[in-house]
C-alpha cells in the first residue's frame, strides 16, 4: 500500500469530554457452555459487533487481556435498569459487576464503536481507514483517513490525517514461485505450493497489515483450517471486521502466525 506525498496537514477536532462519574463499564464474557459450542471463530468479537449495532446507547471493545470477552462502557442509568443484564443472559454472556470508567477504557471502547459503525464506507487497513466497500478491486489512488482519538478528564479530540492510498493486492507471480512448480500449478488444478518454492513468501495481511508469512498456495481451503468454505470465509471477515472479500477465481494463500 502507498500513499501520495504531500498530503493535507493535520485536522484536530474537539469535543466535550465524557462525564465518567456518570458511566460504568462491566465486563461480558462468554459463558463456558457458549464459548465450548461455538463454531465461530473469535465468537466474543461478534458478540462484542452484535451489541454495538443493536444497543445504540452503549459502546464496547473486545478484551484482549481477558480471553472469550469484552468490554461495555454505558450510563449507569441505563445499568440500573437491568435490562441490558437480562439480554446479556439470555444470550448466553457473564457480565461482572459494574466498574468506574477511565479514559484509557472510553477512549478504547469508542475507537472500536466508532470503527465497527463506519465500515464498510470506510475500512480499517492497518493505521488507515480506506473508504469504500470496493477498495480492494481498484486499481487507482482511493480516499483514506488515520485517525486518533484522545481522552482525558478535560477534553476529547480526534486527530485526521487525509491522503489518498493504492492498494495493491498479492498475485502469485508477486511470491517468486520457483519455475517448475508454478509451471505445475498453473496446468493442474489440483497442484498446490508448498513453503519451499516461494522466494519471496512476506506479504502485508489484512486488516492488521502486519506482515506475514506464505506457508502455502492453493486453490482450496486447508482441511485442518477453522473454514470449510471460502464462503464461510467470507462471512467471517464480513462480521468481524466488515470487510467485503472480492471473489477469488485463482488461489488462496494461507498465512502462518509468525509475525514480524
Amino acid at each position: 500500500m502507498y500513499d501520495k506525498p504531500n498530503a493535507p496537514s493535520q485536522i484536530l477536532l474537539f469535543a466535550d469530554p465524557p462525564i465518567l462519574n456518570e458511566l460504568c463499564v462491566v465486563t461480558a464474557k462468554l459463558s463456558k457452555q457458549i464459548a465450548q459450542q461455538s463454531s465461530a471463530v473469535q465468537p466474543q468479537i461478534l458478540k462484542c459487533r452484535e451489541i454495538i449495532f443493536t444497543e445504540p446507547t452503549i459502546i464496547a471493545t473486545p478484551a484482549y487481556d481477558v480471553s472469550n470477552a469484552f468490554y461495555v462502557v454505558m450510563e449507569q442509568s441505563l445499568y440500573k435498569t437491568g435490562r441490558l443484564q437480562a439480554r446479556f443472559q439470555k444470550i448466553g454472556l457473564e457480565a461482572s459487576k459494574p466498574t468506574m470508567v477511565s479514559p484509557a477504557m472510553y477512549q478504547a471502547c469508542l475507537r472500536y464503536t466508532l470503527v465497527a459503525r463506519i465500515a464498510p464506507n470506510w475500512n480499517k487497513t492497518g493505521e488507515w481507514l480506506i473508504q469504500g466497500r470496493d477498495f480492494l478491486t481498484s486499481n487507482g489512488y482511493v480516499n483514506a483517513v488515520k485517525l486518533d482519538i484522545t481522552v482525558n478528564q478535560q477534553e476529547m479530540y480526534f486527530s485526521l490525517d487525509a491522503t489518498t492510498v493504492k492498494f495493491l493486492p498479492l498475485h502469485v507471480e508477486d511470491l517468486d514461485i520457483y519455475g517448475k512448480c508454478y509451471k505445475e500449478f498453473m496446468q493442474y488444478r489440483h497442484a498446490e505450493i508448498d513453503a519451499s518454492a516461494i522466494g519471496s513468501p512476506w506479504s502485508h495481511v489484512l486488516p492488521s497489515m502486519k506482515k506475514g508469512k506464505v506457508v502455502g498456495v492453493t486453490r482450496t481451503l486447508p482441511q485442518n483450517g477453522p473454514f470449510k468454505s471460502y464462503k464461510d470465509l467470507k462471512r467471517h471477515w464480513k462480521n468481524t471486521v466488515s470487510l467485503h472479500m472480492i471473489e477469488v477465481n485463482m488461489v488462496i494463500v494461507c498465512q502462518s502466525q509468525r509475525m514480524e
